[in-house]
C-alpha cells in the first residue's frame, strides 16, 4: 500500500479547515436571510386586511363571477372541469379556498373549443 505523503495531508486538512469555514459563513448568511424574510412576512401578515369581503367580485363586465357549482350547472360542464379549467385556463379566481368563475371567460373558453 502506497502511504500518502505528508504534504498532500497537510493540502487536504488545510483545505478542509478553509471549507469549513466559507461552510461557517454560508450558514451565518442564511440564517440572516431567513430572518429578515421572516420579519417581512410578520410585516405583512400584521399590514394584511383584518376582513375579507364576502361579496364576489364582478368581472370586467359587471357580471357576478360564479361559483363552481353554479358555473357547471349554467354551462352544461362537469364541476371537476370547471376546476381545472379555472386552474390551467385561467377562467377563474381563487381568492380564499373555492374558485370564483368568470362568465365571460367560460362562455368564450367554451365557444373557442367548439370551433
Amino acid at each position: 500500500m502506497i502511504s500518502p505523503r505528508p504534504s498532500t495531508i497537510a493540502a487536504v486538512v488545510d483545505r478542509l479547515a478553509r471549507l469549513r469555514v466559507q461552510r461557517a459563513a454560508l450558514e451565518r448568511e442564511e440564517a440572516a436571510v431567513f430572518a429578515e424574510l421572516r420579519q417581512r412576512l410578520q410585516g405583512e401578515a400584521a399590514e394584511a386586511p383584518a376582513r375579507v369581503d364576502l361579496e364576489p367580485p364582478a368581472d370586467a363586465d359587471g357580471e357576478e363571477l360564479l361559483e363552481t357549482w353554479e358555473a357547471s350547472e349554467r354551462f352544461g360542464v362537469p364541476e371537476d372541469t370547471v376546476r381545472l379549467w379555472a386552474r390551467k385556463k385561467g377562467i377563474g379566481v381563487k381568492p380564499a379556498t373555492r374558485w370564483l368563475i368568470y362568465p365571460a371567460r367560460m362562455r368564450e373558453l367554451l365557444l373557442r373549443r367548439r370551433r
